[in-house]
């Protein structure tokens, strides 16, 4: 989808936090490359892509621990900025309720109560839950070529 839009797509993508010593491994951002930059990156992520979205994917039986698993993720995405702090960056938890490279119980009858809940959590953080099941929310983000760079 955000191949389609005109982004490129990387997944891990790294990025130093702001508030604290560290760096965060984003599970998949949608980026433009900024022009003038060269192709040797021996600087931070953000001095060569514009982030324009930001996905962590996590299951919708996500634990919800102060410093880690979604606690993490809305804690930490709100805080990563482009280095132009006028172009947003839209983030999403996106909580997938399936899979099939694990034991996972697929035919789980909770799985809207969990994402429910979920988004309670998130609620005025910044960062959007979406049920993987349905990513309209992320189909409705402009194109890289609609955007000003």
């Amino acid at each position: 989808m955000g191949i389609k839009k005109g982004y490129v797509v990387i997944p891990e993508f790294r990025v130093a936090l702001p508030d604290r010593d560290g760096t965060k491994n984003i599970d998949l951002v949608w980026v433009t490359r900024k022009s003038g930059v060269g192709q040797r990156q021996d600087r931070e992520s953000l001095q060569y892509w514009t982030l324009h979205a930001a996905f962590e994917i996590d299951a919708c039986d996500v634990r919800n621990i102060e410093g880690k698993e979604f606690n993490r993720h809305i804690r930490d995405l709100p805080t990563i900025r482009n280095v132009d702090a006028s172009d947003p960056i839209s983030h999403f938890v996106v909580l997938y309720t399936a899979a099939y490279d694990r034991a996972w119980n697929n035919d789980r009858k909770s799985a809207d109560d969990e994402i429910a809940e979920r988004r309670g959590w998130a609620r005025d953080s910044g960062v959007q839950v979406l049920d993987g099941r349905d990513l309209s929310v992320v189909r409705a983000i402009r194109q890289a070529a609609s955007l000003s760079t």
